[in-house]
């Protein structure tokens, strides 16, 4: 059971607004590429709370609440030199190490007030470790993808050496990646062309993503997730939207 996206930063959500499914409920003809009814992207919420917390290393304690994951860095993104150190109290890290574990370790975190459609009676961490995924980071511009035999997901972080600041949303935003592949492992390959997931209530990889999104915009804990990050989250679902095949069309919630 495999399947392949790009996800999880500006420019992605910003090129999904070319890659949607049309708006009759049938598969998309390949050429043809709607323009988004989400608009522009609300501004990047910056000098939050939570960015404050993502600007500095993890502590060690923080990173053995998440050390049952593996993580592997491959060829270039292992070595880029280290932004993080155990001799200062985190661990030796290089820059996309560093951000991968801090979106796990904020992922662990998480608590909203209803519960995730796919996760059942478990949190979004449960649900995800309980899979025994672990994720295979490389510097390249391919396709993310899930799963082999291993289980572990094909995370491209894109060829880019530049390393700029994190902020508290992109290492939240990282986490609808996450999701998606894992979801793979349980709801199989996309259903539409092999790329696209029909319906959002499907529950497919696509489908958790995006309610992800939802759910960070309107039922996590404020005293988690900035409240400023909402809006950004919700024109990411309503741009991601419209990539499925046969999700009928509706306007944008902005609130």
């Amino acid at each position: 059971m495999t399947g392949r996206c790009r996800w999880s930063t500006t420019a992605l959500l910003l090129a999904l607004t070319l890659l949607g499914c049309g708006n009759d409920l049938t598969a998309p003809a390949e050429t043809t590429l709607p323009i988004s009814s989400a608009g522009p992207p609300p501004a990047k919420p910056v000098d939050t709370f939570l960015d404050a917390r993502v600007a500095v290393c993890p502590t060690a304690a923080e990173l053995a609440t998440v050390s049952d994951v593996r993580v592997v860095l491959i060829r270039d993104a292992a070595s880029r030199p280290l932004v993080c150190r155990a001799s200062e109290g985190s661990a030796d890290m290089t820059y996309h190490m560093r951000r991968v574990r801090q979106a796990l370790i904020l992922m662990k975190e998480l608590r909203f007030d209803t519960p995730l459609p796919w996760t059942g009676d478990r949190t979004l961490w449960d649900w995800f470790r309980g899979l025994g995924v672990g994720m295979n980071v490389i510097m390249d511009d391919s396709d993310n993808s899930c799963c082999g035999a291993d289980r572990m997901i094909r995370l491209s972080v894109g060829g880019a050496t530049a390393e700029p600041a994190l902020l508290g949303y992109d290492v939240l935003a990282m986490i609808a990646g996450f999701v998606h592949e894992a979801r793979h492992i349980e709801a199989g390959a996309h259903p539409c062309q092999g790329r696209y997931d029909n319906l959002i209530s499907d529950l497919g990889a696509a489908g958790c993503q995006n309610l992800y999104s939802q759910f960070m915009a309107r039922h996590s804990d404020p005293a988690q997730v900035p409240l400023e990050y909402r809006p950004r989250f919700l024109w990411s679902a309503c741009v991601h939207r419209e990539t499925f095949c046969q999700e009928p069309p509706r306007p944008c919630e902005t609130d």
